[in-house]
């Protein structure tokens, strides 16, 4: 089955549609993501690892939920509906940041959400192996010491929000 994608332009305005292996294909960052920070009440923050079959980034370590935006979805429809498919939970988000791939150093537009979990999971055994809590200075150490150990985007998103003290 062919997966669509929305392209926008550089305000992330919506400029057309194309086959999601195209735009990976052809290294376009013009087309939208969304990324979820799940806290616990300890306020570490849930890492799921991908599993090895996954198209892009097998075995690495991702954000508590993540994914592209339907055609003609939003980003707030787009994070709930990750959050529910990949980690089977509904929680109130508020979005954290919003990121331009023209000014910073991420694949695509995406916003990054959080939201706070105490309870069970139900992931998605097909997409995640596993996932864990861990602390601000237990990923900063992972990152440090491995720069393929998470997902590409992980690494600046993470870095920035650590910098700017936003969790």
């Amino acid at each position: 089955m062919i997966e669509y994608l929305d392209l926008v332009d550089e305000q992330d305005n919506v400029i057309g549609s194309e086959d999601r292996n195209i735009i990976y294909k052809k290294g376009l960052k013009n087309y939208r993501t969304v990324n979820i920070l799940i806290i616990n009440d300890e306020n570490k923050v849930l890492v799921q690892k991908r599993t090895a079959d996954r198209r892009v980034f097998p075995n690495r370590y991702d954000f508590s939920a993540a994914g592209h935006l339907d055609v003609g979805e939003d980003y707030n429809t787009a994070a709930y509906r990750e959050l529910k498919e990949e980690l089977g939970i509904e929680t109130s988000l508020d979005e954290l940041m919003y990121f331009n791939p023209n000014k910073h150093n991420v694949n695509s537009f995406k916003k990054l959400f959080i939201g706070k979990w105490n309870g069970e999971f139900r992931y998605d055994e097909s997409a995640v192996k596993g996932i864990e809590f861990l602390t601000k200075d237990e990923i900063l150490n992972l990152m440090k010491n491995n720069n393929e150990l998470f997902v590409p985007d992980y690494y600046f998103v993470f870095k920035y929000i650590n910098d700017y003290n936003l969790i």
